[in-house]
C-alpha cells in the first residue's frame, strides 16, 4: 500500500513540474513578445536587443518542447529573426531565417522571406565579410597553443574573457551600402566577446605551422589602403593595439601575449578528441549518414603527432565510424555525445609561460 501511495505521490510531483514549467514558458512568451514589440518603435540600444535574443531563445529549449502552437512557433522565429538582423547576428539570422522558411513551406510569406533585401543575402555577406585569424606570437616560448584552448584575462586569481576593442574610420568600410550593418556588427562582436559569449577559442588549426588560432566570424572588410590610419585598430584588453589592412578575408592578425593572459585548456563542444598509438597507421574516419570517408586534407579533422601517440579532433556533431585498420575490418563506432559524457576534456589552467 505504501509503494502505490509513493507513486501516486511521484506522478503528481511529475504532473506539478510539467504544470510549472507550462506555465514558465507560456509567462515568458507573452512576456517577451510583447517586449520586442515595444523595442522595435522604440530607439533600442544593442545590450536591450541583446537581452531581448537571448531571453527569447530560451522559449526554443527543450523545457518549452510542446507549449506552442505552430502560429506561436512562427512568432518567435519572426522575432529572432528580426532581432538578428538587428544586432548583425548573422549566424543566428540564418538559423532562424531557415527554420521559418521550413515552417512556412510553400506560402507567400516563404517566397517573401527568400526575396528579403539584398544586403541580407548569404552571397552578399560572404562577400563583404571575413573571418579573421587571430595567433598568438609563438616566440615567447608560450605553452598550450599545441592543444585547443580558450585565451582569458586572469585578474585577481579570477579567470575573465578577453576584452577586444575595433577602432576604424567609418569611410574606410568596404561596402557603402551594408555601412550600418557593418557598424553594428562590430558593435554586436565587441559586446559578445567582452561577455564570453563568444570566446577566442583556439579551435582553428594552421597545419603548416602546427599551431592553433582562434577565429573572429564575419568581420567586415574594408578598402584597400596604404594608409594605416584607413586599417582597423584593434585592442586587447585596453593595453595593446594592433592595426590591420583587413581587406581580403585571408588576413592574419598575430599578436603577443600579456602577462596576465592564460589558456584554459578545454574541448569545444563541436570536437571530440581521441588518442591513438602511432603504429595504427590508415586510420579511416567514416561520417555514418553521409557514407563518407572523412579526410584531413578537406580539414574534416584535425590529425596531431604527439611523440609515440597521434590525437585526432573530430567533429561531434557528426556519427562517425572509426576503422582502426581498415586492411583488416577493425571498426569502431563513436557516439560523440555518449564519449564526451564518459570520457570528458580534463580543464588544465595553463599560463602562457608556464603552468599556474
Amino acid at each position: 500500500m505504501r509503494n502505490i501511495f509513493n507513486k501516486m505521490i511521484f506522478i503528481l510531483f511529475l504532473f506539478m513540474v510539467g504544470k510549472l514549467y507550462a506555465q514558465s514558458c507560456r509567462e515568458l512568451y507573452e512576456e517577451n513578445t510583447k517586449r520586442a514589440t515595444q523595442l522595435y518603435v522604440n530607439d533600442a540600444s544593442m545590450v536591450q536587443w541583446l537581452d531581448i535574443r537571448d531571453e527569447m531563445k530560451k522559449l526554443k529549449t527543450n523545457a518549452c518542447e510542446g507549449e506552442f502552437t505552430d502560429d506561436e512557433k512562427r512568432n518567435i522565429l519572426e522575432h529572432l529573426k528580426e532581432i538578428c538582423k538587428r544586432v548583425s547576428d548573422f549566424k543566428q539570422y540564418f538559423t532562424y531565417r531557415d527554420e521559418l522558411l521550413q515552417l512556412m513551406g510553400d506560402s507567400t510569406n516563404a517566397i517573401d522571406l527568400e526575396e528579403e533585401s539584398a544586403e541580407w543575402e548569404e552571397k552578399t555577406i560572404m562577400k563583404h565579410y571575413g573571418t579573421l585569424r587571430v595567433k598568438l606570437d609563438s616566440e615567447d616560448e608560450m605553452t598550450g597553443m599545441k592543444e585547443m584552448a580558450v585565451l582569458k584575462s586572469k585578474i585577481e586569481n579570477e579567470l575573465y574573457p578577453i576584452d577586444i576593442r575595433f577602432d576604424y574610420p567609418e569611410n574606410a568600410i568596404h561596402s557603402k551600402i551594408l555601412k550600418a550593418q557593418s557598424i553594428r556588427r562590430l558593435e554586436f562582436l565587441q559586446l559578445e566577446i567582452a561577455s564570453g559569449k563568444l570566446e577566442c577559442n583556439f579551435d582553428g588549426y594552421d597545419r603548416e605551422n602546427n599551431s592553433f588560432y582562434f577565429e573572429i566570424p564575419y568581420v567586415p572588410l574594408l578598402k584597400k589602403s596604404k594608409n594605416p590610419s584607413q586599417w582597423y585598430a584593434i585592442t586587447f584588453d585596453k593595453k595593446k593595439r594592433y592595426r590591420i589592412n583587413y581587406n581580403v578575408p585571408d588576413v592574419a592578425l598575430t599578436i603577443k601575449p600579456e602577462a596576465n593572459w592564460v589558456l584554459e585548456n578545454k574541448l569545444p563542444e563541436k570536437w571530440i578528441k581521441l588518442t591513438f598509438d602511432k603504429s595504427l597507421k590508415n586510420i579511416e574516419f567514416r561520417n555514418i549518414d553521409e557514407n563518407r570517408v572523412l579526410k584531413q586534407s578537406l580539414d574534416d579533422y584535425i590529425r596531431i603527432p604527439r611523440g609515440d601517440d597521434v590525437d585526432y579532433y573530430l567533429p561531434s556533431n557528426q556519427r562517425i565510424k572509426i576503422a582502426l585498420n581498415p586492411s583488416r575490418g577493425i571498426i569502431y563506432t563513436v557516439s560523440n555525445i555518449l564519449y564526451r559524457y564518459l570520457f570528458p576534456a580534463g580543464i588544465i589552467i595553463a599560463g602562457l609561460s608556464g603552468v599556474l
